[in-house]
């Protein structure tokens, strides 16, 4: 009787355990939603240099089998998961790539039948170019209540230059686009004090390289016209 017993529920677990082999292989044969997967480390257009830590993450529906990382057609990364949830962390040596733009490709293979796959392409730029920067002149020299007109030439793009006068500061634009010259306008206050300053200069370029740069301004006196008294009509 004992053994009668325990029939119906060895029945039903092998029923549960043919139905769920079952559903197993009908959904390898039928799955079709291609992988999905975010990219940290590189955005689209960035710019980097020297070693960048990158990591694909997933979280799926399905098993992910493969990620592959191609840089401009050359594979630089390969990891079987064989997992729904991963991060594949892997390091991208820009110092093997030449400066300017590259491409980025990020394939993502499933374990399904269908081998169904995802693929995104990542434009962005190397910029492993030290950062050289210089005021186009030795020394401004400007007047009272005039605009002071300053200069710098990089070896690069910037990213930012700011100028610091008159306990104020100034941004630096540049003179077109793709342009490496910077210019800046600051105003000179009619009553500024004649005589010299000093101005110093921050410079970023896109891959955060800094320097700075220092200068002198003279501001010269200016005889301004003036009037003594002024009438006014009845």
């Amino acid at each position: 009787m004992f053994d009668r017993l325990k029939l119906p529920f060895i029945t039903l677990s092998s029923l549960l355990l043919v139905g769920w082999i079952g559903l197993k292989i009908f959904t390898y044969f039928t799955y079709a939603t291609p992988p999905q997967f975010a990219l940290k480390g590189i955005e689209h257009n960035g710019s980097y240099a020297r070693t960048v830590e990158c990591t694909i993450e997933a979280n799926n529906d399905y098993k992910v089998r493969d990620v592959i990382v191609k840089v401009d057609d050359k594979q630089v990364f390969n990891q079987t998961v064989k997992a729904k949830n991963f991060q594949a962390p892997f390091t991208l040596d820009t110092t093997t790539l030449t400066d300017g733009q590259h491409i980025l490709e990020v394939t993502a293979i499933d374990s399904s039948y269908n081998h169904n796959a995802t693929q995104k392409k990542y434009t962005f730029i190397i910029d492993n170019m030290p950062l050289h920067a210089a005021f186009a002149l030795n020394e401004y020299v400007v007047d009272q209540g005039k605009t002071l007109h300053m200069k710098i030439q990089a070896n690069k793009q910037l990213a930012k230059a700011t100028v610091q006068l008159f306990g104020h500061s100034y941004s630096f634009y540049p003179e077109s686009e793709h342009a490496t010259t910077y210019e800046c306008f600051i105003p000179v206050d009619c009553e500024e004090r004649v005589g010299e300053a000093m101005v110093t200069t921050d410079i970023e370029d896109a891959v955060q390289n800094k320097c700075a740069l220092s200068n002198k301004v003279r501001i010269r006196h200016f005889e301004f016209k003036k009037q003594r008294g002024f009438n006014i009509n009845e």
